[in-house]
């Protein structure tokens, strides 16, 4: 029963971020007809760079990371980077999703 809990609190900010992006890839795309791919690689971007202007906080002895006891985030700002890399390989690699949401 903990564990579930613990997988709900970890997994609930992430769901509640995703439906945002998408309300704003939605209504980006009906009000200035942006495409869904340069919205959603614009919020990977974002991610990503705050993730890595941000990392110098969670090293030890840092604003997050006071006591050096937390170890480092690099699977989760490896993953953003991939997200990233993968999206804009696709806008660039296949241009027909530029249509889509348009």
């Amino acid at each position: 029963m903990a564990q579930v809990q613990k997988l709900e609190r970890r997994t609930k900010p992430y769901l509640i971020l995703s439906v945002a992006v998408l309300v704003s890839a939605i209504l980006l795309s009906a009000i200035w007809h942006v495409p869904y791919i340069d919205t959603l690689t614009a919020f990977a971007g974002l991610a990503f760079v705050g993730h890595l202007i941000t990392v110098d906080e969670d090293m030890p002895g840092g604003w997050n990371n006071p006591d050096g006891k937390a170890p480092l985030r690099w699977r989760g700002l490896a993953a953003k980077g991939a997200l990233l890399v993968v999206l804009a390989a696709c806008e660039i690699g296949v241009p027909t999703l530029r249509g889509f949401g348009a």
